[in-house]
């Protein structure tokens, strides 16, 4: 077995998606399930009257020692919005239905809402792993934010090129002291790439994982006594971005920021066994902003991030004046699914392959993903005539609707 995932003793009457993540690694028994944060993956299989869970579908299948493919979970798209897993017997509990209540209006409020909330996550992680080494990956303003909170325990902070630069003269320019700073190329490092792959369940594309080898080098040097930060999708929260131009925008937290950066904290942890965090999903930040604010207050106050910065500094923050983004690894996602299978039967487990249906919808899925690229937008030389034909025709014809801003529709059942 390549990830050590022990069934856990006792039974708990409920266990939530977060607390599964700020515990050991393993396979937990419950009477009930609750996901409540639609940023961590929680996995389950039925056992009688109770659930087996885990952030792990891979050790839910060593659990039940039988694979029975999913012929429906592909890797045609880098991520999947989709609570279906690679086995047909294992499913992804489904994120509680949660819509904001509108109640914080005033821009004003929600930063100085927002500042708190995130030194306040910042201080009781702290306090919950007294002693523990913090490593925060640091890239844009988001992650950047994070540094910025008093703090109390040693933090190392890890930038990768083309930010590394940036980031090193960010914290010199502002004055910000932390343990220490890990730079790191960009060169592809296929080291643990198997690892990555299993940890992940397949369920997106190791080609934007990076730094896996270098985070667990860190971790193994403190005793694996380490939390790993990061700053997930507070750019969908306090500056306007792609999440506010769908039909609803909390859909696209649950549909898309949690099956795309929640598989990032998935695999990070499952490798690791260490909590893998970010504050713009705390609990309370859930409760107290993200699910009674307006999010599209940013329309009216813009970009508010260094707003927060600056309350959380005590003064003004000197960002970057660009925030590059590194270009994906040269990796395969078509081969994961290849390599989770080999890695089962290496394991000894026996394998339900389903190998017409499977590949039958991964070729109808990569057609139709062709005639996607080409219809969604105007981007390509097609689109032009095949774009505002698919918007005549789905008004007559539900199938080839335009779903693109509509992610709930674009769900894989």
């Amino acid at each position: 077995m390549l990830l050590n995932f022990n069934l856990q003793p006792g039974r708990y009457e409920k266990i939530t998606n977060y607390e599964l993540f700020t515990w050991p690694n393993g396979i937990y028994r419950a009477r009930e399930i609750q996901a409540d944060n639609y940023l961590y993956p929680m996995y389950y299989l039925r056992d009688g009257g109770d659930y087996l869970v885990s952030s792990s579908v891979y050790a839910l299948i060593h659990a039940k020692q039988r694979f029975v493919r999913q012929p429906r979970f592909q890797t045609t798209h880098f991520y999947r919005p989709s609570f279906l897993t690679i086995d047909a017997e294992v499913m992804r509990a489904r994120t509680t239905y949660r819509r904001s209540t509108m109640e914080l209006l005033e821009p004003g409020a929600i930063i100085e809402l927002g500042a708190r909330l995130i030194q306040e996550y910042v201080s009781e992680i702290e306090a919950r792993y007294p002693g523990w080494v913090h490593i925060l990956s640091m890239g844009g303003k988001d992650s950047e934010n994070i540094i910025l909170a008093r703090r109390r325990e040693r933090w190392i902070v890890l930038s990768g090129e083309p930010n590394a630069p940036l980031n090193e003269t960010f914290l010199e320019e502002n004055g910000i002291e932390v343990e220490r700073f890990v730079p790191q190329t960009n060169d592809t490092d296929n080291s643990l790439l198997r690892e990555e792959i299993i940890a992940s369940d397949c369920m997106f594309d190791p080609a934007h994982f990076r730094w896996v080898r270098t985070i667990r080098d860190l971790v193994l040097e403190h005793g694996n006594k380490a939390v790993l930060w990061l700053g997930t999708s507070g750019d969908g929260v306090f500056s306007r971005n792609n999440n506010h131009r769908d039909r609803d925008y909390y859909a696209v937290h649950d549909l898309h920021v949690g099956m795309a950066m929640g598989i990032w904290h998935q695999m990070f942890k499952n490798i690791l066994g260490i909590p893998v965090v970010s504050p713009y999903q705390s609990p309370r930040f859930l409760d107290t902003l993200f699910y009674r604010f307006d999010p599209y207050f940013v329309d009216r106050a813009g970009d508010v991030r260094p707003a927060i910065g600056a309350l959380l500094l005590g003064r003004e923050v000197k960002y970057p004046r660009t925030n590059p983004r590194p270009e994906p690894w040269q990796r395969d996602r078509g081969a994961s699914i290849g390599v989770y299978l080999e890695q089962l039967k290496q394991d000894g487990i026996p394998c339900r392959e389903r190998r017409l249906p499977s590949w039958w919808v991964g070729k109808r899925e990569a057609v139709a993903s062709i005639l996607d690229r080409h219809s969604s937008k105007r981007r390509t030389r097609a689109s032009k005539v095949l774009f505002p034909l698919r918007r005549s025709l789905g008004k007559v014809i539900p199938a080839i609707r335009n779903t693109r801003h509509d992610i709930s529709a674009r769900e894989i059942c």
